[in-house]
């Protein structure tokens, strides 16, 4: 798969994220697991019960290791903890699915880190994200750890997500991109380049 067909894969993933949360709709388990359409049909599927924990056997199954900290910790679901869960799906992409997040660490150290991860630590040491993958460009990497901020609040929407993609898939125009995307999208590149010029700035750790 070449790097421009994941781009768009992020920007198609993006685009149904974008229309629940202009919806007011939360997702809540969104992975790579849910995306032949954005689903949820995976909790039906044994081969992925290893991607969700039980604290027991009468507990729901939570799929700690794409939850943002104040979902997994807090039971507070928003679209800005969809953005992080999608970070971690975007992050899925670039390593091509070959591991599982945090693959490293089993899942109670999981929830260990992500009370690390919260704007009031509640344990003491550093916090561990996920790696830069080997192919994956500094850019989309600085959006996903942009996406992981503590503070929800700071992290992008949707909308800049997908406008962002949105550019960068119009700029890849090669043999394994399908130019039926880049017309598809070319009305909406005026508003596009206003909400990509709103992420650099995310990037930037201009907006905190």
């Amino acid at each position: 798969i070449s790097l421009a067909t994941l781009l768009d894969m992020s920007r198609q993933i993006a685009s149904g994220m974008k229309y629940l949360e202009s919806c007011g709709l939360v997702h809540g388990d969104l992975s790579a697991r849910n995306l032949v359409k954005i689903t949820d049909l995976s909790k039906c599927m044994s081969v992925y019960k290893g991607d969700y924990y039980c604290s027991s056997p009468t507990s729901t199954p939570m799929p700690v290791r794409w939850m943002a900290p104040e979902a997994l910790l807090l039971e507070e679901f928003s679209n800005k903890s969809d953005v992080w869960s999608y970070a971690v799906t975007l992050w899925q992409l670039m390593t091509l699915a070959r591991y599982k997040p945090y693959h490293q660490l089993d899942d109670c150290q999981v929830i260990e880190n992500s009370l690390k991860q919260r704007p009031i630590k509640s344990l003491t040491g550093s916090c561990i994200y996920l790696h830069q993958p080997i192919k994956c460009p500094l850019e989309v990497y600085d959006l996903m750890m942009t996406c992981w901020k503590a503070e929800p609040k700071s992290r992008p929407t949707f909308a800049d997500i997908y406008n962002f993609f949105s550019i960068k898939t119009g700029l890849r125009e090669n043999d394994d991109y399908r130019e039926s995307v880049k017309t598809a999208h070319d009305n909406d590149d005026d508003d596009a380049s206003g909400d990509y010029d709103n992420i650099c700035k995310y990037l930037n750790g201009n907006i905190v």
